[in-house]
């Protein structure tokens, strides 16, 4: 649906958001076609911080103040490069608060991460 999206249709986005049902090949397709990806982890999937692949499950993983901040850089088990991951906590509330939809809020959460990436790239596309 995406290729016939950017080929038949000429739509010009540059960043898909969908929700966690997706499959590996569906980020790496995502990715190849110049694309970012903004979605949802659920909290079996398997994730790693180090290059050697010590996969844990996201669960598991310990946020402290600086990584809720600033996001961790993980590999996700059978994707060959590593994505951005962060951690949204009482999104709905937050909305509800600010009489925005939930996603308005997300939106403006991941802008000034998104442009800079956007901008400069710190997570090379594979070839």
């Amino acid at each position: 649906m995406l290729i016939r999206a950017k080929s038949d249709k000429n739509i010009q986005a540059r960043t898909v958001l969908f929700d966690s049902g997706y499959t590996a090949d569906n980020l790496k397709l995502i990715t190849r076609l110049g694309s970012i990806f903004v979605t949802t982890l659920k909290s079996n999937r398997l994730v790693s911080l180090t290059p050697e692949g010590e996969y844990i499950h996201l669960q598991d993983r310990l946020w402290d103040a600086e990584r809720l901040e600033h996001g961790l850089n993980i590999k996700l088990k059978d994707l060959p490069f590593r994505v951005q991951l962060f951690k949204v906590v009482a999104l709905r509330l937050h909305a509800n608060q600010l009489y925005q939809s939930l996603y308005a809020v997300q939106h403006a959460l991941f802008d000034d991460y998104l442009r800079a990436e956007l901008r400069h790239p710190q997570i090379p596309a594979f070839s």
